[in-house]
């Protein structure tokens, strides 16, 4: 292939993909908002299956850490996920605000999250999302879309679901 024409193609490839960047950031996303330590937190509705009471967690004996236990969801037995612990953030215990969110994807793959307290389901501009700060732990930055305006943190849904660290396939 001749120079000009690599150079070409690659310019091709860099402007499709502009385009699609610019697709998604002018559409604003519905996001499901929620509390851990007093900070605001965010995840894409569209892997948000539903919001549960947390009634009894049974701890499975072998499981990573960040693995509270399963819970029984109306005859579902659903992995039960601190992302406190995932995030390397303080652990406080459960009371009774505390809530699971379930997430799924298209492979199926469901589990829930433990979190503080539910917020609000709200639609946020993804053009006004920025890069998490250098000083966030590392836990926490590989799950981070980024961060909006008021200072609630977008989790990446799409990465928690498909996480080789959360989701175990032996």
């Amino acid at each position: 292939m001749e120079k000009e024409q690599i150079l070409r193609q690659r310019a091709e490839e860099n402007a499709r993909k502009e385009i699609d960047v610019m697709e998604s950031i002018a559409k604003p996303v519905e996001v499901l908002k929620f509390s851990l330590l007093n900070r605001l937190y965010a995840l894409d509705i569209k892997y948000v299956s539903e919001v549960s009471y947390i009634r009894e967690i049974t701890p499975i004996p072998g499981t990573p850490q960040f693995v509270a236990g399963v819970i029984n969801l109306r005859g579902k037995i659903i992995s039960a996920i601190s992302i406190k612990t995932l995030f390397s953030l303080e652990e406080r215990g459960l009371t009774e605000q505390n809530r699971l969110i379930v997430l799924k994807n298209n492979s199926n793959i469901i589990f829930g999250v433990i979190c503080d307290a539910i917020g609000e389901i709200t639609k946020m501009d993804m053009a006004t999302l920025e890069e998490p700060p250098a000083n966030f732990p590392s836990g926490l930055t590989r799950y981070i879309s980024g961060i909006f305006p008021d200072n609630t943190i977008l989790l990446n849904a799409n990465k928690l679901t498909t996480s080789n660290e959360i989701i175990i396939k032996k």
